[in-house]
């Protein structure tokens, strides 16, 4: 028989199952927003602000997705986390901790609001009573501020050039070109800055960089950086990378268009650096760099030298999107007979210490198990590239399993979970259809048109297609043949509903559980609407660069 995939979690999995009616943090529906910040604070103190998703049953809903804006009443220029808005992501399970990320301008008892963009009436507040420290706000030079790039006493090949520093996180800065102020931007999540500057009028210029609190007081400044600007120095064209989407550690061709006959072109992206090779064309240096261990967006820095020991930072001349590798699950299959299920499936982005694979199962008696197959590659089928294992004495019930990677001394393997498979031994004996769960959720757009599109089940006879009606119920829409389903985009105001697909048998028979649920635009407006709420809350956060 064929396995029946679940939305459900590990977590879940682990903790609780019945046959009849299972219920995960991941089925639950969001009530509210949980709010907790320290009871008191400082003025200009960074403090800790942790955000919960919580059911009306008091649980954390730990596949909570929705957008949050942090606001301080009667406040407005306190720093918060996130200005333009947060997006919960998988990993954040429901609650995210913004370290650090949330100080206050004045004395006074603040209330601190959350709410969810999409619905707002998901919310939650937390309150703060705020005093003035002793000896009052940071005074100026207690915050550190680091101009990172470009070096003390360096040359530039052009007045066009990158200032980019550290320092207090979600603050205000200001850029110094000797000594009058010439730009301002804010600080991002990791305290750093990035100003533009377009051109200089003077050959030798002294930059500074200066951190101010919420109430337009200075209290941090850099150290003096001296740059020289000379017509005659390397002069930076373009970066090209073979891929801008990467694994830590994977290998990303670079190509710099730039003066020709250079003496060297060094590519730096955090903890990865490399230097470039001239080619046969003249101007146009090769080369490859590993993708950096840390994840997230990090910057591809270029440094050129000539013979003459002037030298061009261009810095962020490129982005990297560096991101974990997940190993994933395809095409799983789970066949009973006489009390066995037998696993079949494929594998994508196999960790290297994977070695063996453990089947974490909830027996009808609600007995948790795990089973660990033998070496995978004794299991493994060299023709089809499948893996097989199969569980055996299985008594006449309902079973969800999951599967995860090990190493070779047995211990678990981060980011290898599959996902929930269900297997029903009762309608394996009863001879009845069995489905797989619809996975795979995916939104294309195109003009006024969203093809909502998924996993294809080749058992499948047809898909049917619900949708969310007001009452929070899903409600069937209609029935394709195709793993697709286009939505056209009605007049009106912007619009928001939530689609799931069922797999349907032969037989007639729907699978188990609904795929997890996608919103998909069908009204327009949304950028006008982002923009209304962005202006009206004063969440806008800007850089401003220096015209020529």
């Amino acid at each position: 028989m064929k396995r029946i995939l679940s939305c459900l979690s590990l977590v879940a999995l682990l903790s609780a199952f019945v046959p009849v009616s299972m219920v995960s943090a991941a089925d639950l529906e969001v009530d509210r927003l949980e709010v907790t910040a320290p009871a008191t604070a400082n003025i200009g103190e960074p403090v800790d602000l942790t955000v919960k998703a919580i059911s009306k049953t008091g649980e954390v809903v730990t596949n909570y997705s929705g957008i949050i804006f942090v606001i301080v009443e009667n406040d407005n220029k306190a720093t918060v986390p996130y200005a333009e808005g947060y997006t919960f992501v998988a990993g954040d399970n429901g609650k995210k901790t913004f370290s650090k990320g949330l100080s206050f301008t004045k004395e006074g008892t603040f209330k601190v609001v959350v709410s969810d963009f999409d619905k707002a009436r998901i919310e939650g507040s937390t309150k703060v009573k705020v005093s003035a420290a002793s000896g009052g706000t940071p005074a100026a030079g207690t915050e550190l501020v680091t101009i990172t790039s470009p070096d003390d006493n360096s040359t530039m090949g052009n007045s066009t050039f990158s200032v980019v520093g550290t320092t207090k996180k979600n603050s205000r800065v200001q850029l110094f070109v000797n000594g009058t102020k010439a730009l301002e931007t804010q600080t991002d999540e990791k305290g750093t800055f990035v100003f533009d500057i377009k051109k200089t009028d003077q050959t030798k210029n002294v930059l500074s960089v200066k951190v101010l609190d919420g109430s337009d007081k200075v209290i941090g400044e850099s150290a003096k950086v001296n740059v020289s600007v000379g017509s005659d120095g390397p002069v930076f064209n373009t970066i090209k990378l073979t891929q801008k989407d990467v694994a830590p550690g994977a290998t990303i061709g670079i190509t710099v268009e730039a003066t020709p006959g250079l003496k060297s072109v060094t590519i730096a992206a955090a903890d990865a650096s490399t230097e470039l090779k001239e080619g046969n064309t003249p101007g146009t240096y090769t080369g490859d760099i590993l993708a950096p261990t840390q994840t997230g967006a990090v910057s591809v820095d270029v440094t050129l030298k000539n013979d003459m020991g002037k030298q061009t930072v261009k810095t962020a001349a490129e982005m990297l999107n560096v991101q974990a590798l997940v190993m994933t699950y395809k095409n799983i299959k789970a066949e009973s007979k006489d009390g066995k299920v037998s696993f079949t499936f494929e594998t994508e982005n196999e960790p290297a210490t994977l070695n063996k694979f453990q089947f974490s199962y909830t027996t009808g008696t609600g007995v948790s198990m795990n089973v660990v197959s033998s070496e995978k590659a004794k299991i493994k089928n060299m023709m089809t590239g499948q893996y097989t294992w199969y569980i055996p004495g299985l008594e006449v019930a309902r079973y969800a399993f999951v599967i995860s990677g090990v190493d070779a001394s047995g211990v678990a393997i981060a980011n290898t979970n599959s996902e929930t498979i269900e297997v029903d031994l009762a309608l394996a004996s009863a001879g009845k259809c069995m489905i797989n769960n619809v996975g795979g959720l995916k939104i294309a757009s195109s003009q006024d048109v969203n093809t909502l599109s998924w996993d294809n089940i080749p058992e499948a006879a047809r898909y049917n297609v619900y949708k969310k009606n007001a009452a929070g119920e899903f409600v069937f829409i209609e029935a394709v043949t195709t793993n697709e389903y286009t939505i056209h985009i009605a007049a009106g105001a912007v619009k928001y509903d939530d689609f799931a697909i069922k797999a349907v048998c032969s037989d007639n028979t729907e699978s188990a559980q609904y795929s997890p649920s996608t919103k998909v635009q069908t009204g327009p407006g949304q950028l006008l609407l982002l923009a209304a709420l962005a202006l009206l809350v004063g969440m806008g956060i800007y850089r401003i660069k220096l015209a020529k």
